[in-house]
């Protein structure tokens, strides 16, 4: 092979390096964003599934009328991890039935963490945290409810249950 032709190689091997190598990068940097609190916004563009996820998801009609219905203000604390299959699983779901539900009095923060599960501002050890997902919902500050790794019925049909237990209280 001629030099120039072998030149030409070479110049096409290191720019198709460079152009993988700045993927990665631009990947990596969308998954360093996921530490910390984070916005549905940014969540659903690092991790495209979640999005599609949320949008194929159907809530139930009953618990969302519930969920829409609750006059309280209720913090929606959500820790989860992006490394986490439960997860995964878990926040589509919550953010379409709040997202339906389409409640003002619901305030959503998504804590994202770690494997090691450590945290800034320790919300872990003051949460009492053991797995993730973990959705602690409050009002005023007191917790009356979580959804611990995996809801028991739905994420909505759980969530509506704790309203209407707080609702009878």
């Amino acid at each position: 092979m001629k030099r120039t032709g072998k030149v030409f190689i070479a110049i096409i091997v290191s720019a198709l390096t460079v152009i993988l190598l700045s993927g990665c990068q631009s990947t990596q940097k969308k998954y360093d964003l996921l530490i910390g609190w984070v916005s549905q916004d940014q969540l659903f563009e690092a991790i495209p599934q979640y999005k599609k996820d949320f949008d194929a998801y159907n809530p139930d009609t009953k618990a969302i009328n519930t969920i829409r219905m609750f006059t309280h203000d209720v913090d929606v604390l959500v820790f989860f991890g992006r490394w986490c299959s439960d997860c995964a699983r878990e926040l589509p779901s919550l953010l379409k039935t709040l997202n339906v539900a389409g409640n003002e009095h619901f305030k959503v923060r998504l804590l994202s963490l770690e494997k090691n599960k450590a945290d800034a501002e320790n919300l872990v050890d003051r949460y009492s945290l053991e797995y993730i997902p973990t959705i602690v919902l409050s009002i005023n500050g007191r917790e009356f409810g979580r959804i611990i790794e995996k809801a028991e019925l739905s994420v909505e049909e759980d969530m509506a249950l704790m309203l209407q237990e707080l609702k009878g209280r």
